[in-house]
C-alpha cells in the first residue's frame, strides 16, 4: 500500500467528498450517522464544494493514497475554546492502517490555531470501533443523549471530550 497523504480538503475535493459521504450514508456505517441521507446526498455541486471548503469555523482532514481518499473528519469550531468533530468516516480497506491519529492531529493543531483547547465528539454508544480509537487518543465519557440515525433508528449517544494533542508536531501533515 502506498503511503498516504492528509491535507485540508478544498472546493477542488467536492467530487472525492461526495463520494465517500455517499459510501458512508448508504452502506453498513449508515446506521452510526445522524445526518438524513437524502438530504445530504441531494446537494448540488456548489454545495459539495461549500461543504469541503475550509472557513474560519470549520474544516475537513483528508487522508489520500493513490489518488483516492481513504478517510475525512470535519472539525467545527462550536464555542470559543471547543471544536467539535464530526462526519468522520474511514473506508473499510483503510480502517487498520493508523490513519486515524494522523487526521486527529491536524484535526487538534487547525482547532488550536483556531483558539481551541478541548474537542468534542458525540458517538452512537454501539459504535465500539470509534470509541476504542477516541478513548485510545484521550477522550473521556462527558454525557449522553439520544438521536435518531441515518438507519431511521433511535439509538443513546456518548458525548466525549478530550483536550487537543496540540503539542503533537503536525507541520509535516500540513505541508503533506
Amino acid at each position: 500500500m502506498k503511503p498516504f497523504t492528509y491535507r485540508i480538503l478544498t472546493a477542488n475535493d467536492a467530487e472525492a467528498y461526495r463520494k465517500i459521504r455517499t459510501e458512508a450514508l448508504t452502506g453498513d456505517d449508515r446506521r452510526f450517522f445522524t445526518t438524513d441521507p437524502q438530504k445530504e446526498l441531494s446537494r448540488t455541486h456548489e454545495e459539495w464544494r461549500t461543504a469541503c471548503s475550509e472557513t474560519c469555523t470549520h474544516a475537513t482532514i483528508g487522508a489520500f493514497t493513490e489518488n483516492n481518499i481513504a478517510g475525512t473528519v470535519t472539525v467545527k469550531k462550536i464555542e470559543e475554546k471547543t471544536a467539535k468533530y464530526i462526519a468522520g468516516y474511514v473506508c473499510p480497506a483503510y480502517r487498520h492502517s493508523a490513519i486515524v491519529q494522523t487526521i486527529f492531529s491536524m484535526l487538534d493543531l487547525w482547532a488550536a490555531e483556531h483558539g481551541c483547547d478541548k474537542a468534542i465528539l458525540t458517538i452512537r454508544a454501539d459504535h465500539n470501533r470509534w470509541l476504542e480509537a477516541q478513548c485510545k487518543y484521550g477522550a473521556v465519557v462527558s454525557g449522553q443523549t439520544k438521536a435518531i440515525f441515518a438507519d431511521g433508528i433511535e439509538a443513546p449517544i456518548v458525548i466525549l471530550e478530550r483536550p487537543l494533542m496540540a503539542a503533537m508536531s503536525c507541520a509535516s501533515c500540513r505541508a503533506g
